[in-house]
């Protein structure tokens, strides 16, 4: 991930400065920085969970409306054919 990349450098650079006390405020920067990207990183995981899990809802509710599209086909073979069997049963009745 390039964001781990940065700080990563962030961290290379750091131990490179000699002086203590910019070297610890440097480092301060860094932290700070590093946890708001934690936090919104967290947040934007959760979002694109939150999205998967819509998609994969309204895919379920495709595939259910899909179900009772086949099913008054069906529905509507099955009394095709009980109109045919009917009138088969009477045609050998005459």
């Amino acid at each position: 991930m390039k964001s781990l990349e940065y700080f990563q450098e962030l961290d290379n650079n750091n131990a490179l400065i000699s002086d203590e006390r910019l070297k610890a405020q440097d480092a301060a920067k860094t932290q700070e920085i590093k946890l708001k990207w934690q936090q919104e990183y967290q947040k934007a995981a959760a979002s694109m969970e939150n999205t998967k899990k819509m998609l994969k809802e309204g895919d379920d509710f495709m595939y259910l409306l899909r179900n009772e599209v086949l099913r008054s086909a069906v529905s509507e073979s099955i009394a095709s054919l009980s109109q045919i069997s009917t009138q088969a049963v009477a045609f050998n009745e005459y």
